[in-house]
């Protein structure tokens, strides 16, 4: 799931990805504007810009829909893909087969494989020097961008890593042991473990403010970041909340419900 102004754009496990209209202060139009066809098994994983959509799922491929209608697919892990993101230049990818992979994006070849992970990789994320992988394994590995060699290992949950997020110093990373845990990323060190859920938490997301979270147990926690105390919980899903996006003032959250 992901988010702008105006639309939102969802992936499902009924193989499609769909295109919603919203604004501001109404409500989501029930009816998708736009719903694509192509893989073959669940898509676990989107991203999109003005122009692009990519998209990761369980046949093992990733698709990338140009907005006139072209398709590229990429090929080349042995498991699903469970996890991307890209830019103008690139696409990185995370698998179920435990590696991460760097695609160009304008000729849409595999450029490099980054292996180290002994479980599926369940989340990445990149800016110019740094690519952050979470996995099943309970670890988080910091890579070098450049030479794509693992800096940092990251130990400490209990369980899958199921989502991350980072920025200039710090990661913050959720996991199936129903914790968060904010990490230094220059030195790997964790600074704090942030418990409040009830279930394993599957998706978190930050500003310079706060702390978003997503959980098994149904709710979305808001924590602060100074005090790192839980300041806000939002009920209403009746399932698991796999997916949320935020900004400066919205969350949009999904849930298996």
């Amino acid at each position: 799931l992901q988010f702008d102004s105006s639309r939102i754009v969802s992936a499902s496990y009924d193989k499609t990805i769909k295109v919603w209209h919203f604004s501001k202060g109404k409500s989501m139009s029930d009816k998708a504007l736009l719903t694509l066809h192509g893989h073959t098994e669940a898509i676990n994983t989107i991203q999109f810009d003005a122009s692009r959509i990519v998209s990761g799922s369980s046949d093992g491929t990733i698709k990338i829909w140009d907005l006139n209608n072209d398709l590229y697919r990429l090929e080349g892990h042995e498991g699903a893909c469970l996890c991307l993101q890209f830019d103008v230049s690139k696409v990185v990818t995370g698998s179920q087969d435990g590696s991460v992979k760097v695609w160009d994006m304008q000729t849409r070849q595999e450029i490099a494989t980054m292996l180290g992970h002994t479980g599926a990789v369940n989340a990445i994320q990149f800016d110019s020097s740094s690519i952050v992988s979470g996995s099943a394994d309970s670890t988080v590995r910091i890579w070098d961008a450049a030479t794509r060699k693992c800096v940092h290992t990251l130990e400490g949950h209990g369980g899958a890593v199921n989502s991350i997020q980072f920025d200039t110093t710090r990661v913050v990373s959720a996991s199936s042991d129903n914790s968060l845990k904010i990490w230094d990323k220059r030195t790997g060190q964790c600074l704090s473990t942030l418990e409040g859920h009830t279930g394993p938490v599957y998706c978190v997301a930050f500003d310079a403010i706060r702390i978003v979270s997503g959980s098994a147990d149904g709710t979305i926690k808001v924590w602060d970041w100074d005090s790192g105390k839980c300041i806000g919980s939002l009920e209403g899903h009746t399932s698991w909340v796999q997916v949320l996006k935020m900004d400066t003032s919205r969350i949009v959250s999904g849930s298996y419900e």
